[in-house]
């Protein structure tokens, strides 16, 4: 059983790795992916915009929400409504939703764990430093800072 357990995780390597690679040559359908982030990044002062990052909503949900309905101009919900959005827009509730996870369609992996820095338990050393000298290089000047933990 342990031998399937390590196939499984090569596996999975060989995956992200392989992943890694397609994300940083822009040969994906949703890449390049650094100079997209980076368009909305310089209209992030446009009244249409509002940048946010999935690191910011799991660091302190609250004040993205209050940041939204701002956005949105309508009041910030709290107490019960804020509970309700929040396991609306949860994890567990994404996998849920049909409309939202595409597992059956592209594969068990399609809604992952959703923990801010899960990639260092994917990446090998070699593979992390060759993802930020690629993101370093690409956001250079931009003032971006790319969190990954």
């Amino acid at each position: 059983m342990r031998g399937v357990k390590r196939l499984e995780k090569a596996a999975c390597y060989l995956r992200i790795h392989t992943y890694s690679y397609y994300v940083r040559s822009g040969s994906l359908v949703q890449t390049p992916m650094i100079p997209m982030v980076l368009e909305a990044w310089a209209k992030r002062g446009h009244e249409n915009l509002l940048f946010l990052t999935y690191e910011e909503m799991k660091s302190d949900l609250d004040p993205v929400v209050a940041r939204l309905a701002a956005f949105l101009g309508v009041p910030a919900p709290d107490g019960d409504r804020l509970a309700r959005l929040k396991a609306a827009v949860s994890l567990d509730a994404f996998r849920a939703n049909r409309h939202v996870n595409k597992s059956l369609e592209i594969g068990p992996d399609f809604v992952r764990r959703g923990v801010v820095g899960d990639w260092k338990g994917h990446f090998t050393e070699g593979v992390a430093e060759e993802w930020d000298r690629w993101a370093e290089e690409e956001t250079k000047g931009s003032g971006f800072n790319m969190v990954f933990e």
